[in-house]
């Protein structure tokens, strides 16, 4: 049985801190296209890739791994989004973005975290 242990426990307090519950559903409905400014500017990504990266390369291993991938990259480059990197600041706006999505996907259907 596959499990889902890295659930980006800073990441997610950081987004129920900085925004609402209606604003988590949101961003997990509506993408990176949804109402906020917050989440369109690769460059805002920038230090909330710095601060979290470990948590983000922990949170892409394990999905990669439970999806049956040999490498992160392979997952990486499987969740689409490629032809819009040109940069490294793309490349680190389409992983923050992955794992705020998949962290208000877990709010949202109430994913609980596991407590190891």
């Amino acid at each position: 049985m596959k499990t889902v242990k890295a659930q980006a426990k800073g990441m997610k307090n950081w987004l129920l801190h900085n925004y609402s519950e209606e604003q988590v559903a949101d961003i997990w409905l509506l993408g990176p296209n949804g109402e906020s400014e917050d989440f369109i500017y690769p460059w805002k990504f920038r230090p909330l890739y710095k601060k979290f990266e470990a948590e983000i390369w922990e949170v892409l291993k394990e999905d990669a791994n439970n999806a049956g991938f040999r490498t992160v990259l392979q997952f990486i480059a499987h969740l689409g989004g490629e032809d819009k990197v040109e940069s490294v600041e793309q490349f680190e706006f389409m992983l923050v973005w992955y794992v705020i999505r998949r962290i208000a996907h877990q709010v949202v259907n109430g994913v609980a975290d596991d407590e190891d």
